[in-house]
């Protein structure tokens, strides 16, 4: 998955954790703001942007 990171962020020099690829096509997000806003939780946990919280079931 960096690989695919990789290619845009050298085309439009930004950083790979501003790109979440979604079925094999990159997603420019512009602001972190957007991203925890926009993208959802499974995805943040994946980048390590959101940490899930361990329930204990009976």
């Amino acid at each position: 998955m960096t690989e695919i990171q990789g290619k845009p962020a050298k085309i439009y020099r930004i950083t790979q954790d501003v790109i979440f690829v979604f079925h094999s096509e990159p997603i420019l997000m512009v602001t972190m703001q957007l991203i925890l806003k926009n993208e959802p939780k499974h995805s943040l946990v994946r980048h390590g942007l959101y940490e899930k919280k361990k329930t204990l079931r009976k």
